[in-house]
């Protein structure tokens, strides 16, 4: 992501990004790292696409306010964001499976402290991830699908 991209995210989504988020995204993917496309979305059309489209339709039937700024996401309809009002640095989870306030995102299940705790959670899946696609399948036993339960 470059400066442009930031301008334009800004600008269409009638916000300003924090430093700390800005700082990341212009140095931005990482050699090794595969979640550019996800966790921390590197792609401004859908960064701003689902920002969007939250605002619009809301987050599985709660408010999606404008001050909340969609930075990745993790492809089961869930969400990682920031808090614009929040001046601190942190990163919150919005899942479709648990309670959602938009009113008090600090009481959301899943936060990190920092972009470094959420680094830390990247790491670990793109690591869960790598471990999954080495481990051969186990092959299904040999039997038809009504001797399963026997």
């Amino acid at each position: 992501m470059n400066t442009q991209d930031i301008e334009r995210i800004e600008s269409e989504l009638s916000l300003k990004l924090p430093e700390f988020y800005t700082d990341v995204m212009l140095s931005y993917p990482f050699p090794g790292w595969d979640c550019e496309n996800f966790m921390l979305c590197n792609d401004p059309e859908e960064i701003i696409r689902e920002n969007k489209e939250n605002r619009k339709e809301g987050f599985f039937d709660a408010e999606w306010p404008d001050h909340f700024f969609i930075l990745g996401f993790d492809g089961c309809g869930n969400y990682y964001f920031i808090d614009l009002k929040n001046k601190k640095e942190k990163v919150y989870f919005a899942d479709h499976e648990s309670f959602f306030d938009s009113n008090s995102p600090d009481k959301l299940e899943e936060t990190y402290d920092g972009m470094e705790s959420y680094f830390s959670l990247i790491r670990e899946t793109e690591e869960d991830i790598k471990i999954a696609n080495e481990e051969p399948l186990e092959p299904l036993p040999s039997k038809k699908w009504w001797q399963f339960w026997k």
